[in-house]
C-alpha cells in the first residue's frame, strides 16, 4: 500500500504566486534565461541559480553554490515572497493547457520506505554519481522545491476526494506565459486528511513517471541521515515531495530522433536497407504516426512511412513492443552505425510537444540529415515495463504535466 503524508509547505503568498513558479532551468534557452531573470526579481529561478549578479562566481565550491541556494531561499522568504503553512495540508494541483487538456493530482509526502521496498516502481537507471550530487544538494540546501512525479493505476477513493474540493474556490488560480492555468486547493480538515491517506493505503504500488534521479537521492539522503542520526522512520528526511497522478490523466508523448550523418550510405542506398526490416511508404504530407510500430521518417525533403515486419516483434518482450528500441535495433545500430544514442553526438533527440516541423527545419537546414518520428509509449507499457523490473531505452518518453519549481516547497529537516 501507498504511504503518503500531508506536510506544512512553504509557498508564494497569493499575490506572488504566478511571478515565483519557473520551469526547470534546463527548458529555458540561454536567451529567455537571462531575460526571465532580469526582468522578475521574484522568479525561483533566482533562488535555483543563485550565482546570477554575483561577481567571482566562477571560484565558488559545489558546496557553496548549494549554500548560495539556501541563502537565496531565506532572502526570499524573509522579504515576505514566501510564507509556511501553520498545519500539515495535502494539496489538490490541476494543470489546464491552452487546448483545454486538463491534469489533476495531489501533492504530498511519500515515503521512501515505499521506494527501497520496490513499490515505488522505476522504469529508468540513475547514475551513482548524479544520486550523490543532488544527495548532497538536498543536504545543503535542506529543501525540495519541484515535486517528483508519480502515477498509479486509477483510484475511485482517490477521485472522489479530487472532485469534490474541485468544486471550490482554489487557494491559487492563476496563468502563465505558456497558456496554461494552475490551480491549487488545500486539504486541511483532519477528517479529509484521513480519508485521502486511507484512500491511498488501497493503491498497491506507485510509478516514477519523471524524477527517478530525485527519487534515488532522496532515497540516499534519508539513508545517510538515519545512519548519521540513528534515528526512527518518521522523520521528513524519510519522505519526498511527490505530485500523484493517476495513469489515466498521465500524457505520455515521444521523444523524435534527428540525426546528423548517414554513415556514409547515400538516400537511396539507406532506404533499400531500411526496407529488409520495414514497409517503406512515401507519405504525401507530415503527420505524426498514428499506431504502435509505425515510424516516420523525414529524409531529403520527403516524408516516409515505417511499417515494423511484425517478425521483428517479440510479443513475450515487453521491451520488443517500444518503437525506440525497434528504431535502434533496426536502424541506428546496423545502418547508421550508432551504438549509444546516450554518448553519440550524432543522435539529437527532440520532443513530442515540439511536433514534427522543428525537426523537418533541422533537416532542412543542413543541422541533421534524417529524422525519426515515433508513436508515443502508452501508459500501460511504462506500468508493465517497470512491474517487470525492465528498464526503458533512453529517452523513451516525453511525460506531462510538467510540474513548475516553488510553488510547494518541502523542507527536508521538518515536517
Amino acid at each position: 500500500m501507498a504511504h503518503i503524508i500531508p506536510f506544512r509547505a512553504i509557498r508564494p503568498h497569493r499575490n506572488k504566486v504566478s511571478l515565483v513558479g519557473s520551469r526547470s532551468y534546463i527548458n529555458y534557452s540561454e536567451k529567455d534565461f537571462q531575460e526571465k531573470l532580469a526582468a522578475n526579481p521574484y522568479t525561483f529561478l533566482h533562488v535555483i541559480t543563485p550565482t546570477y549578479g554575483l561577481k567571482d562566481h566562477g571560484d565558488l565550491s559545489m558546496k557553496e553554490r548549494y549554500k548560495e541556494v539556501r541563502t537565496r531561499f531565506e532572502d526570499f522568504h524573509q522579504k515576505g515572497i514566501f510564507q509556511r503553512d501553520a498545519q500539515p495540508n495535502f494539496y489538490v494541483y490541476e494543470q489546464i493547457k491552452h487546448d483545454g487538456q486538463s491534469f489533476i493530482g495531489v501533492i504530498a509526502g511519500v515515503s521512501i520506505d515505499d521506494f527501497n521496498q520496490g513499490h515505488v516502481k522505476k522504469h529508468e537507471n540513475t547514475l551513482t554519481k548524479r544520486e550523490a550530487v543532488f544527495a548532497n544538494y538536498l543536504r545543503e540546501t535542506k529543501i525540495n522545491a519541484e515535486p517528483v512525479l508519480l502515477t498509479y493505476k486509477n483510484e475511485d477513493a482517490v477521485d472522489d476526494i479530487l472532485v469534490r474540493h474541485r468544486k471550490t474556490r482554489p487557494e491559487y488560480e492563476f496563468s502563465t506565459t505558456d497558456k496554461t492555468v494552475h490551480n491549487l486547493w488545500l486539504i486541511s480538515e483532519q477528517e479529509d486528511l484521513d480519508k485521502m491517506a486511507k484512500a491511498f493505503s488501497k493503491v498497491p504500488d506507485m510509478y516514477i513517471a519523471d524524477g527517478h534521479h530525485r527519487c534515488a537521492s532522496s532515497a540516499r539522503l534519508s539513508s545517510d541521515l538515519t545512519d548519521h542520526y540513528g534515528t526512527e522512520f518518521g522523520q521528513a528526511y524519510d519522505f519526498f515531495m511527490a505530485y500523484l497522478i493517476s495513469d489515466s490523466q498521465l500524457n505520455i508523448l515521444p521523444f523524435n530522433r534527428c540525426i546528423s550523418d548517414l554513415n556514409g550510405l547515400s538516400s537511396e542506398q539507406l532506404l533499400e536497407k531500411i526496407s529488409a526490416s520495414y514497409t517503406v511508404e512515401k507519405l504525401a504530407k507530415k503527420c505524426k504516426p498514428k499506431q504502435k510500430h509505425h515510424i516516420h521518417m523525414f529524409l531529403d525533403g520527403s516524408w516516409y512511412q515505417l511499417i515494423l515486419n511484425t517478425d521483428l516483434i517479440n510479443p513475450k518482450d515487453t521491451i520488443s513492443q517500444l518503437d525506440s528500441h525497434q528504431l535502434s535495433e533496426t536502424i541506428l545500430g546496423p545502418i547508421l552505425g550508432i551504438e549509444d544514442i546516450k554518448t553519440d553526438n550524432r543522435v539529437h533527440f527532440y520532443s513530442g510537444d515540439k511536433g514534427l516541423k522543428g525537426m523537418e527545419k533541422m533537416v532542412r537546414k543542413g543541422k541533421a540529415d534524417i529524422a525519426f518520428a515515433l508513436y508515443p509509449v502508452e501508459v500501460d507499457q511504462l506500468i508493465a515495463i517497470s512491474d517487470q523490473g525492465l528498464i526503458m531505452p533512453p529517452k523513451s518518453t516525453w511525460i506531462e504535466p510538467k510540474l513548475r519549481s516553488g510553488l510547494t516547497i518541502y523542507s527536508i529537516f521538518d515536517l
